[in-house]
């Protein structure tokens, strides 16, 4: 994988309680403070158990990423924090081209920047983008400051088919849909730091995760695989549980060394000529 300039990953949500494994062996040594900017670090697998770093960060400065497999295409959205005024540019070209989407897209074994447009005047702000089925899929917020998880107001589960609302809840953010087994679920964090898992028509709650956050959902052969951000030994990283029918989950576990990053936040993964490929927010 090559590097790419100027792009990021950032998510502040609560730390979790930690997950089962990852303990550091005995007499080792913490990691040392990384000073910088926030990467987008890249990992990849043949197998979606063991994970080999990119030798470069994929790229720097992009946050709350989505992804999505499209044929043999990984689109990776974000919110791009790279000196640009917004993810969403709001200038007077909006009302003809829509929204621009910054993001990155995988093909050929390399990375791309690249940008979508939508349409959708009704939404002052929104944030959490993330591809499913054609449809862009994020949360609606009406404006203000901080964590949208604990910042007190609701949101909206909103896709750009229609546009199209399908959840309102207090402090609601994250969205990711996904399809297994002929049903749609969406995984959700809401306040006050939890994973929600949303379903049927209109959606409604399914059951709850506490202190884990940023959750992604994707199949891989005959499992969902729910990734999210959750403390292990004091810092956020990826963790996993698996469910063969939709409903029962195994227990989380931690899908990267000890001792791989400090902080890599915001998982997501998808399909690639090599495998898998595993990406998350090195917050610096």
């Amino acid at each position: 994988m090559r590097a790419l300039p100027v792009i990021a990953v950032l998510a502040c949500t609560p730390d979790a309680p930690a997950p089962e494994g990852g303990h550091p062996p005995p007499g080792a040594q913490p990691l040392q403070p990384i000073v910088g900017r926030t990467k987008v670090l890249g990992f990849t697998s043949p197998d979606a158990q063991t994970w080999t770093p990119a030798p470069a960060p994929i790229a720097e400065q992009f946050v709350s990423l989505g992804l999505w497999a499209k044929g043999d295409e990984l689109w990776v959205s974000g919110l791009d924090m790279a000196g640009m005024k917004s993810a969403w540019d709001r200038g007077p070209w909006d009302r003809l081209l829509g929204r621009k989407i910054r993001g990155l897209v995988y093909r050929d074994g390399g990375w791309e920047e690249t940008s979508w447009r939508i349409r959708d005047g009704d939404t002052p702000e929104f944030i959490d983008p993330q591809w499913h089925d054609g449809a862009l899929w994020y949360i609606a917020r009406e404006g203000g400051f901080g964590d949208p998880v604990s910042a007190g107001r609701r949101n909206r589960v909103r896709s750009s088919d229609g546009p199209t609302d399908h959840y309102e809840a207090v402090g609601v953010a994250d969205p990711s849909p996904v399809t297994f087994h002929g049903e749609r679920y969406v995984f959700v964090t809401e306040h006050p730091g939890r994973i929600v898992q949303l379903g049927g028509d209109p959606l409604q709650t399914i059951q709850h995760w506490p202190g884990y956050s940023v959750p992604f959902a994707t199949v891989v052969g005959d499992e969902l695989w729910l990734l999210a951000q959750g403390n292990v030994n004091g810092r956020r990283q990826p963790v996993v549980r698996r469910s063969v029918d939709g409903r029962r989950f195994s227990s989380w576990t931690p899908m990267l060394p000890w001792d791989a990053v400090r902080n890599c936040t915001s998982p997501v993964m998808g399909p690639a000529e090599v495998g898998w490929v595993l990406l998350c927010v090195d917050e610096g």
